[in-house]
This record gives C-alpha cells, sequence and structure tokens, in this order.
C-alpha cells in the first residue's frame, strides 16, 4: 500500500498558519502599545505643564498679596 504523503504535508500548513497567526497576534500587540504610548506620553505632558502653571500663579498670587499688605 502506498503512502499517503499529503497528511505530512497538511500538518505543516497547520504549523505555519500556527505561526503566522502568532505573528501577526504579537505585530498587533506591539503596535498597540506602540500607537498608545504617544498618547500617555502626551497627557503626561500636559499634566506637569499643568502642575507647573498652577504653581506658577499661586506664587505670584502670594507674592502680590505680600506687596499690597
Amino acid at each position: 500500500m502506498a503512502k499517503r504523503r499529503h497528511s505530512r504535508r497538511r500538518r505543516t500548513d497547520l504549523k505555519h498558519y500556527l505561526l503566522i497567526i502568532a505573528a501577526c497576534a504579537v505585530v498587533a500587540l506591539v503596535m498597540q502599545y506602540l500607537v498608545g504610548v504617544p498618547d500617555q506620553l502626551e497627557d503626561y505632558a500636559e499634566d506637569r505643564m499643568d502642575e507647573a502653571v498652577r504653581k506658577a500663579v499661586k506664587a505670584e498670587v502670594q507674592e502680590a498679596a505680600k506687596t499690597h499688605r
């Protein structure tokens, strides 16, 4: 009886598909991280800038209150 050769090929094709799916999943996760980082960095920079402005305004108000007394 002749052996079936295509069954081995099917297993190999399945391995290739699984490898491609896993690679695409990894690429998708990396892209999601890379796309999210700039937004997080922008939010962080805005928060720091707002905090610096608040401190500067508070210092000016305190200085103005001292000079007007």
